[in-house]
């Protein structure tokens, strides 16, 4: 497995063997990089040398920085998508996947916001019920 080294990565590399747990399959190696390394080869190459079947890459996918001292606001967990190390995998089509295996629990791209931009909170008026 490659992965990032830090929480989010170590998170993803707990959860993934968390779910195949049980399961047969065996993860044969693992090899963590720095988001500020320019490239992945060293590690990918050790990797290779592995001989396993599958390379499992958490890469495309981010969690945004925050500031020390900070609190994030968001309900939930917040990703970034980087289609350029995706190959260029247009986010529709990637979103389109995740549902596809079933996670439903994922926003739509660009379908959320401030509430003081939702229409409720724009037109105020009477609330009938």
């Amino acid at each position: 497995m490659l992965y990032q080294n830090d929480d989010f990565g170590k998170d993803l590399l707990d959860s993934f063997r968390a779910a195949v747990a049980g399961s047969g399959v065996r993860i044969v190696a693992g090899q963590s990089y720095e988001v500020t390394d320019p490239t992945v080869e060293p590690q990918v190459r050790n990797l290779a040398g592995s001989k396993a079947d599958v390379l499992l890459n958490f890469s495309g996918i981010t969690v945004p920085d925050v500031p020390a001292g900070v609190r994030p606001s968001w309900y939930g967990l917040t990703l970034r998508y980087r289609a350029d190390e995706l190959g260029g995998l247009p986010i529709r089509r990637f979103y389109d996947a995740l549902h596809a295996e079933g996670c439903r629990e994922v926003d739509r791209p660009g379908s959320t916001c401030p509430l003081n931009l939702l229409p409720l909170f724009q037109q105020p008026g009477l609330l009938h019920g």
